[in-house]
């Protein structure tokens, strides 16, 4: 094996300064979103603004049938009043005009505030309450209805608009039709009458929408407080980092809700329990239907943990870990972590690329921790517009940096592990950054994706331990690509390794640090040996140093 390539001119890449994703100076881009508070202001406001116009116009239409009906009721009943009247039946049966009942007629439209007109068996008008006859009022062709011996309500268009109309026939002593009563009433009485209600109407509803404005804003803090101020993209972002990191993990992970159903499962689990691709089946079925053995009911009822216990789960022995979910010390559910026991017994052996997973997952639930401290610290301060800035910014810069790893980085475990490793390089106060010409595909082998975060790994943590005492701390990860190899360098900004140091780095034990160190490299030694790869190095303490890895792979 081969393990320093022959010396060649090293392709050298400097730092760009213009793209981090882990300084407080990273712009937010593109255009703003509402928040979830206004969201909801403006979904019940528009909710409660659309019943009350939809309650308007009914009311309305209604109030205007009403009167409508009143209306009619009213002019039915003064032409029954005129009909029945012995006055105008005398008149009408000996033919003899009164100049008494005129007065009367005009006295009762007064009283009624209606306009009447009383018509003979022949179509003449005999009397009316106003001394200004009705438009087209003159003949019975008008309107045939006026001489029939019924009563009727309805509505007439003339030229001067639209008219409710009520007619009573008169009939004589011996039930013979002598004549008819035909009282209107415009139909502007009815909209001047729906007017005036119109008003409380209108009060109605502006009080409605207040106590709905009063309502949205009460329910948009209650709920931005139960989601301690974030927002909906923040939250879904959180998610898929979480369900990023649940994949990446090397660990079966089975968890269950009170009633024994399952309601997590993930790709190692169904790996593990050889039920790949069975992900959606297995949810929301009973566990010991679908994963015999596990005993998560058994510590839902004792409430009580179990550690490193070894199972058999579908032919496989498993060392299981049983842990109770308690929440108000009511135990909701159970999560269990189980991993192939001749994988432990390996790991037992040598140093493998589960410590970089087990270190990036710490860094960045460390980071996610220190992230909601500072928003409930800032809810509980009320500092509510700079809390909307810190998550914006916050949430932008994630899905930014999630955005351009996933873009160039495809395998999903190998993201995983290098958003961690940017969340330990934050702690450290490095500022690590993956080329942007970098790419890498779905590796689609799991062991061949575990010797690279093992190597990467030991290579970045090496880099960044060698800035600890450097005034620029900076390290450049590059991941390229051909048809039958694989191209890594990583880059710092350090002093450098003396020359009569670089022919040891890679034995074990040695290190420039303290006791107990100097496993990083040797592992990266070991893994190139098994994969028959070569490794560069370049160091100077202008330039730092430089490790270029070629490690054969085919898709």
């Amino acid at each position: 094996m081969k393990l320093f390539a022959d010396p060649k001119p090293v392709r050298s890449k400097s730092f760009d300064a213009s793209m981090s994703f882990h300084g407080s100076s990273v712009p937010v881009p593109g255009r703003k979103l509402l928040t979830l508070e206004t969201k909801i202001i403006l979904l019940v406001w528009v909710v409660v603004a659309s019943s009350l116009f939809t309650t308007y116009i009914l009311i309305t239409n209604k109030v205007y049938e009403v009167v409508e009906e009143v209306m009619g009721k009213n002019a039915a009943r003064i032409a029954q009043v005129v009909a029945n009247s012995p006055a105008i039946v005398d008149s009408l049966s000996t033919n003899r005009h009164s100049p008494e009942i005129a007065n009367w007629a005009i006295l009762m439209g007064q009283v009624t505030k209606a306009d009447f007109i009383v018509y003979d068996k022949q179509g003449t008008v005999r009397y009316r309450s106003s001394p200004n006859p009705l438009p087209e009022e003159s003949h019975q062709e008008e309107d045939p209805r006026l001489l029939e011996a019924r009563d009727y309500i309805f509505v007439q268009q003339v030229s001067q608009g639209y008219f409710l109309r009520s007619t009573s026939p008169i009939l004589g002593t011996d039930g013979s039709l002598i004549g008819t009563v035909a009282v209107g009433i415009s139909v502007d009485s009815a909209s001047e009458a729906l007017g005036e209600s119109r008003f409380t109407v209108i009060f109605a509803s502006y009080f409605g929408l207040i106590l709905g404005m009063l309502g949205a804003l009460f329910l948009a803090k209650n709920i931005k407080d139960t989601l301690f101020g974030l927002e909906p993209i923040a939250i879904a972002r959180l998610l898929q980092e979480r369900d990023a990191m649940l994949q990446s993990v090397r660990e079966g992970i089975v968890a269950i809700d009170n009633t024994g159903n399952i309601t997590l499962v993930n790709e190692e689990a169904l790996r593990l329990l050889d039920m790949e691709g069975q992900r959606e089946k297995l949810l929301a079925q009973p566990i010991e239907s679908a994963v015999p053995h596990t005993r998560l009911l058994d510590v839902i009822k004792s409430n009580t943990a179990e550690y490193d216990q070894e199972e058999i789960l579908n032919g496989t022995a498993v060392v299981m870990n049983r842990v109770p979910v308690t929440v108000a010390q009511n135990t909701v559910a159970a999560i269990a972590t189980f991993r192939d026991r001749s994988e432990i017994k390996q790991m037992a052996e040598e140093l493998t690329g589960v410590k970089n997973y087990v270190e990036a997952l710490r860094s960045q639930t460390h980071d996610f921790m220190n992230k909601l401290h500072v928003i409930m610290g800032m809810v509980r301060l009320k500092c509510y517009d700079e809390l909307m800035e810190y998550i914006a910014r916050i949430s932008s810069e994630q899905e930014e940096e999630t955005d351009f790893v996933a873009q160039r980085i495809k395998d999903p475990v190998l993201a995983g592990f290098w958003i961690g490793k940017l969340s330990r390089a934050r702690e450290l106060g490095v500022y690590l950054r993956l080329h942007p010409d970098s790419f890498v595909p779905n590796l689609d082998n799991i062991d061949f994706t575990n010797d690279l975060v093992t190597l990467i790994g030991n290579l970045v943590d090496n880099a960044m331990e060698a800035l600890q005492e450097s005034p620029r701390k900076q390290v450049q990860l590059s991941l390229t690509h051909s048809d039958s190899q694989l191209f890594i360098e990583v880059q710092d900004s350090g002093a450098g390794i003396p020359y009569d140091l670089q022919e040891t780095i890679f034995e074990k034990g040695f290190s420039t640090k303290s006791n107990n160190r100097g496993f990083g490299l040797a592992l990266v030694k070991k893994v190139l040996e098994r994969r028959n790869g070569l490794i560069k190095l370049d160091s100077n303490p202008v330039h730092g140093t430089n490790f270029t890895v070629t490690i054969p792979y085919k898709e």
